[in-house]
């Protein structure tokens, strides 16, 4: 009883004391402050203007004058690396300098085969030219500030260097003379100029962020020197030199960095938390409808037949061209789609989107040469491309716990093809020796695979970068014009543009607004 009765005393003392509450923890302290090492990828595309001026050798035809001014568009696919320090002021400001390396195919390639027929006379020339970059890099300064503890947007700056770099290899023959020339040149040199851009970057969880951002680079221009010899049996020979002017390069790209540094400790020193470590809350819910609005920029490749045919004298070809050509440009549009989320993360979706603009490729070229007694000039543009593009996708990803969205995605994709030719020649005798029109326009269907990213940034928006390859059936332009050769009548002529497969290579950014917010996921009961 004795035993009992203190038991009961000594509880009734304890509850006379004041209670404690157990000491709360503070969420881990997040910091953009540090060293950082990364990859990315992308695509970058731009105009390269161009001209070509040579002299031919005396004593064989000669005086031989020749020029070309261009404009033609380059680009396509790299990858590469970048390394930076960030430091976040109290205030939410990140300043921080970043050096990046880029490696790809962000050249302007020609492969051509062209040749003029008559009867009992024709002349060929096979050959083919490249111009662009074969690496790029940029050192720069960025300017941001912390939107939350995990999304940084900025603005950034700076620095850029290039190689830029050209080669170019092909020969004539005519009937009756032979090989009636070879032409080899190739040079390269590094530029600099300036860079400006902006973009984001937001914390995955522990040591890795993702980024995307857009850069515009502007470089001097290159030159080097052709050398071209005229009939090999006489050994005369001449040269000129081919120079770019100043370069242009859009590039948008995704990547992803690790951030340097000792783990940071909780404000209680309650234990290590990883850099950008989950902060505990509740799991968005993918599943519902959305829209949003996108932009970005597309590159790509196409090949070409451009055929000239005269049927009323002969029915003879004139002219036959094939080649090979780089395109892009800017885009802009909306998607809407519907996803569902698995107890598992597992998200499957379906997407429509539409851009309005995109890969295009144009070219403007004045041409002239003489010898003495004789000239002919030829002025021109042609542009070929997507006037807009859209695609119905399946979306398969898995929901990160960091609120991530990572995803694959393919399916059936529609584009507007548009093209027009329009140019004329003249040669001394006849000013208008051939004028040439023609345009078209088809609505081509192809395929589409891609992958990318989604991060909710409030309860009902979010932002997402992805990368796109599309495949389209190619589209011919036809046209007509006039020709009045010397030794034969004049008559109506026939032009038919001839476009292989289309492939663009897209990435952009986007913003969603999720119907019904993003609440809660499901949670997987476990027993």
């Amino acid at each position: 009883m004795a035993f009992t009765a203190l038991a009961f005393a000594g509880a009734a003392s304890a509850a006379d004391l004041p209670s404690r509450k157990a000491a709360l923890i503070a969420p881990p302290v997040l910091t953009w402050t540090g060293f950082y090492v990364g990859l990315h990828s992308g695509t970058s595309a731009g105009d390269v203007s161009s001209s070509y001026n040579f002299l031919g050798p005396v004593g064989v035809g000669s005086p031989d004058v020749q020029n070309l001014n261009s404009k033609l568009p380059f680009g396509d696919l790299f990858i590469g690396a970048q390394a930076g320090y960030n430091w976040q002021m109290a205030n939410g400001a990140v300043i921080g300098v970043e050096t990046d390396f880029s490696v790809g195919v962000l050249r302007k390639h020609a492969s051509v085969q062209f040749g003029t027929y008559f009867p009992g006379f024709f002349n060929t020339l096979n050959g083919q030219a490249r111009f662009g970059l074969d690496w790029q890099g940029s050192t720069r300064l960025r300017l941001g500030y912390a939107v939350t503890p995990r999304f940084l947007p900025y603005v950034t700056g700076g620095l850029a260097y290039a190689s830029i770099a050209g080669d170019s290899n092909w020969n004539t023959f005519a009937a009756g003379i032979g090989t009636t020339s070879i032409v080899q040149g190739n040079g390269s040199s590094v530029r600099f100029g300036w860079t400006l851009g902006a973009g984001f970057e937001y914390a995955l969880g522990g040591n890795l962020t993702f980024k995307s951002e857009y850069l515009y680079a502007r470089y001097g221009g290159a030159a080097y020197t052709q050398n071209t010899f005229h009939e090999p049996t006489t050994g005369a020979s001449g040269s000129g030199p081919v120079a770019s002017h100043a370069v242009g390069v859009h590039t948008l790209r995704t990547g992803f960095n690790y951030k340097f540094g000792l783990p940071i400790i909780a404000a209680t020193g309650g234990g290590p938390l990883g850099l950008f470590a989950d902060v505990p809350g509740p799991r968005a819910s993918w599943t519902g409808f959305y829209v949003g609005v996108n932009g970005g920029y597309g590159g790509g490749v196409l090949e070409s037949h451009l055929a000239q045919f005269q049927p009323t004298i002969g029915g003879f070809e004139i002219e036959s061209i094939r080649s090979k050509l780089g395109m892009g440009g800017f885009l802009a549009g909306g998607q809407a789609g519907y996803n569902h989320e698995y107890a598992n993360h597992v998200v499957v979706g379906l997407e429509t989107d539409l851009q309005w603009g995109g890969a295009k490729t144009r070219g403007d070229a004045t041409f002239g040469g003489s010898i003495p007694g004789f000239a002919q000039s030829l002025t021109g543009n042609a542009r070929y491309g997507l006037d807009w593009h859209g695609s119905t996708r399946l979306r398969l990803g898995y929901a990160m716990g960091n609120g991530v969205l990572t995803y694959i995605t393919g399916g059936l994709a529609y584009a507007g093809l548009s093209g027009r030719i329009n140019w004329t020649t003249s040669i001394t005798g006849f000013p208008v020796f051939a004028a040439v029109d023609g345009s078209s326009s088809a609505v081509k269907l192809g395929w589409t695979l891609g992958f990318g990213g989604e991060y909710p940034i409030t309860d009902r928006l979010s932002v997402r970068s992805e990368f796109l390859y599309a495949r389209y059936a190619g589209m011919p332009v036809g046209g007509g014009g006039t020709l009045n050769p010397p030794a034969f009548a004049a008559g109506p002529m026939v032009q038919t543009l001839e476009v292989r497969n289309v492939g663009t290579s897209t990435a952009r950014v986007g913003l969603n607004y999720k119907f019904g917010g993003f609440g809660t996921a499901p949670v997987v009961a476990k027993y």
